[in-house]
């Protein structure tokens, strides 16, 4: 475009709207997004029948229902399990996915793009559809109502997204260094543990951190296959306080309190870790 056409006054002004209007826009959605954990953490600060004031600040602040939920229900019960049971399934399946996916990338030739898209397909599967099978398979395995079987559930149901995206990431990775490797008399167990595995740091992980937000924010599992309180997770804890009698009023800063408290972990690991994330997803990206 010509640079008088870029200063006509028109050009400006169409410029000027365009860059109003979205900026408009960004504003808009960024509130929407940010409203419902404004609200959250606001009721969460609320004591009394304040709960019950439209206002969007409470009258007076108070740390209550944190209290509470800290010292007089079983929230960090809930939190051991949750942290349990994320950080196993995490890393089971970064393990089994990192080990599948390098021998997808390095071993397998033929049927390579018919197993990435068919490891793709059951990551597009729902989860729900199992919840029945798992069911009965844990009553006759005696997994039920354990610890170790949700961890099994969550490892298998992360597991194909774990793979799709280590092996892509594994791709990216030159296969002359095997090569290089085993000229100097390098086995596939030393190339994989000492030399691939640092580099695929970043890919490991998104893989990782993706498996843990997920294990620790499911909840239909969760709710199928754990019946007792002692082994209840974070997102059942919080359902169970959801229930009360008929007539009963509903303490909703203390629930609010204690979804604050399940999400706090998940916000503080994103904030922390996100240009790996970012890093991680972009590399993978690129021969995925």
């Amino acid at each position: 475009m010509p640079s008088n056409q870029l200063t006509h006054p028109k050009t400006i002004i169409a410029r000027s709207m365009q860059t109003i209007i979205l900026t408009s826009v960004s504003v808009i959605l960024l509130i929407l997004a940010i409203f419902p954990l404004f609200w959250l953490i606001s009721t969460s600060l609320r004591s009394g029948l304040d709960v019950y004031n439209p206002s969007l600040f409470p009258t007076k602040v108070s740390f209550e229902s944190y209290e509470f939920v800290i010292y007089h229900s079983p929230f960090f019960t809930w939190f051991i399990n949750s942290v349990v049971v994320s950080l196993s399934a995490m890393g089971v399946s970064v393990i089994v996915a990192s080990l599948a996916a390098y021998s997808m990338s390095r071993f397998v030739t033929k049927w390579k793009k018919v197993l990435s898209k068919s490891i793709l397909l059951a990551y597009m599967f729902p989860p729900i559809l199992l919840v029945l099978p798992l069911f009965m398979l844990f009553v006759r395995i005696g997994l039920l109502d354990k610890r170790i079987g949700l961890i099994f559930a969550y490892s298998m149901s992360n597991l194909p997204f774990a793979m799709w995206l280590l092996a892509a990431y594994f791709e990216t990775i030159p296969k002359e260094i095997d090569e290089a490797a085993r000229i100097d008399g390098a086995g596939n167990n030393y190339i994989f543990w000492r030399m691939i595995i640092p580099m695929a740091a970043p890919g490991l992980a998104t893989s990782a951190i993706f498996v843990f937000i997920n294990a620790w924010n499911e909840f239909v599992l969760a709710l199928t296959l754990i019946n007792s309180d002692a082994n209840k997770t974070l997102p059942i804890g919080l359902y169970a306080q959801m229930g009360g009698k008929a007539g009963e009023l509903v303490l909703w800063n203390n629930r609010m309190a204690t979804s604050a408290l399940v999400i706090l972990p998940m916000l503080l690991l994103f904030l922390t870790l996100n240009k790996y994330i970012t890093k991680g997803l972009t590399a993978g990206a690129l021969k995925g």
